[in-house]
């Protein structure tokens, strides 16, 4: 049996949370979401080896055509080499963006910088994946180059989506 005693139709609302905060926690979680399913399918097509790369999937052709040993390597010198920020640098990205979703005043300018940051990581992890990419293809001879081509051209043939034609 409940004893706590029922408000009256006087007794103050808990405050409504406004509209414009429930959509924006909505498009994030949809975001959030999106992502993971990124995430999970590139783990479920390569591995783990490539979890640390953003815009893995543009460029997961590339990578795949490559045999792992050298695929990996490759992935290992990127992340040695480049001024990335760290996984804990980025983690705090996506705090920081949580505290500024969750703040009573929405500040857009701050997550509009924020998101800005993000993006120039991102710029910058492929633009040192290219980069690293190139010096590999410029070590290969022209019959390692002619058997990568053809492994790049079954990887893009693998991921052609299903019940496309190839052409």
């Amino acid at each position: 049996m409940n004893t706590a005693p029922t408000p009256g139709p006087d007794a103050p609302r808990p405050p409504r949370t406004a509209l414009w905060v429930k959509i924006v926690l909505g498009v994030s979680l949809a975001l959030n979401l999106a992502i993971i399913g990124l995430v999970v399918g590139a783990f479920a097509r390569v591995g783990p080896e490539l979890k640390a790369m953003p815009g893995v999937n543009y460029a997961m052709p590339y990578a795949m055509a490559l045999p792992r040993e050298e695929r990996v390597a490759l992935l290992r010198d990127v992340r040695r080499t480049t001024n990335l920020p760290s996984r804990q640098e980025r983690r705090a990205h996506y705090a920081k963006m949580l505290q500024v979703l969750r703040a009573d005043q929405f500040d857009p300018d701050e997550a509009r910088a924020l998101m800005s940051t993000q993006a120039r990581v991102m710029v910058a992890a492929q633009q040192a994946a290219q980069d690293a990419w190139i010096k590999k293809m410029a070590t290969f001879t022209p019959q390692e180059r002619l058997s990568y081509a053809d492994a790049l051209e079954e990887a893009l043939r693998r991921r052609r989506p299903p019940g496309k034609p190839r052409q």
